[in-house]
């Protein structure tokens, strides 16, 4: 998985070749819950086997167009070509649903862990920050509205659509 720089550097790349050919692109940020206080309870070793195993199903979802990276701790991107919002937001419910589901070696058997999601589709030329940071607002909706979810950004980008704005 890449890390945040090796992400930012191939989500541009892929958001440029995307604007090139006028292709929809969106991008999905993810955040496992309450993951300090499975490392606090459970240890360092059992927080890695989650944060490998998360990892390896947002690389499979991100397929082999798609770009996934760990952002820092235990936030994750991916940058996914060719998708609009309903798109990103169903690849987004399944990894959450299955990751959901699949118990974690080390941990006990009746342990789960979730993650939460942020899902924005790229307006007109948008950066890879303000897509970022839509996402990211997204992901903050999901976080403080019971975690385990997805929520979707529709908020436009000022300098193409003013005063509009919304997180599903």
């Amino acid at each position: 998985m890449l890390n945040r720089r090796g992400f930012e550097v191939k989500a541009a790349m892929l958001l440029e070749q995307c604007a090139k050919g006028k292709l929809p692109v969106a991008l999905v940020i993810a955040d496992l819950d309450r993951f300090k206080t499975l490392n606090d309870r459970y240890g360092h070793a059992a927080g890695d086997r989650v944060i490998v195993e998360f990892s390896g199903l947002l690389k499979t979802a991100a397929g082999a167009r798609g770009v996934a990276g760990r952002l820092g701790g235990e936030e994750f991107a991916v940058v996914l070509p060719l998708a609009d919002p309903a798109a990103a937001r169903l690849l987004a419910e399944a990894v959450r649903a299955l990751f959901a589901a699949e118990p974690i070696q080390g941990l006990p058997t009746d342990v789960r862990v979730t993650a939460s999601f942020g899902v924005a589709a790229r307006c007109g030329e948008e950066g890879l920050g303000s897509l970022m940071r839509r996402a990211d607002e997204a992901l903050y909706h999901a976080k403080t509205h019971g975690r385990d979810s997805v929520r979707v950004s529709y908020e436009r980008t000022p300098e193409i659509f003013p005063m509009h704005q919304a997180v599903v």
